[in-house]
């Protein structure tokens, strides 16, 4: 259980760090921008929803498609996808909700590479964690 916990902390984390470089690598390859002055905004604009709303949810969905024994990676994956969006529209209160209303601006594409990247290394994480050490 101690493993299990220990494991799925760094997963988070590591999923979590993950996410802001893949928006930054996106801000910079499709914008040309660098983060700037903003940095420390974006630490929590992504932290905040992600450690409070969407890895909480990774858990519950990962405890339901153990219920259901309908835990396959795909399925995980695809899953996990969406709270990532949903927690777009937390990003950055009160403008994350013009996020999830536009969602084509230029904003929601970066949040779309952040969520995307940390629901894809969060199902990989937590499937090797689950093989690894099976119950």
């Amino acid at each position: 259980m101690v493993k299990r916990l220990l494991m799925y902390s760094l997963i988070s984390v590591v999923s979590y760090f993950a996410g802001v470089f893949c928006y930054l690598g996106a801000l910079r390859l499709f914008y040309d921008q660098g983060m700037g002055s903003d940095m420390n905004l974006i630490w929590a604009w992504i932290g905040f929803p992600y450690f409070f709303f969407v890895v909480p949810l990774y858990a519950g969905i990962i405890l339901f498609l153990r219920a259901i024994r309908r835990y396959s990676l795909i399925l995980q994956t695809i899953v996990f996808l969406i709270p990532g969006f949903l927690a777009m529209g937390a990003a950055y209160f009160p403008y994350g909700l013009y996020l999830l209303m536009n969602p084509i601006s230029k904003e929601a594409s970066l949040f779309y590479c952040c969520y995307t990247a940390t629901a894809i290394l969060f199902s990989c994480g937590s499937w090797y964690t689950e093989k690894w050490l099976k119950p």
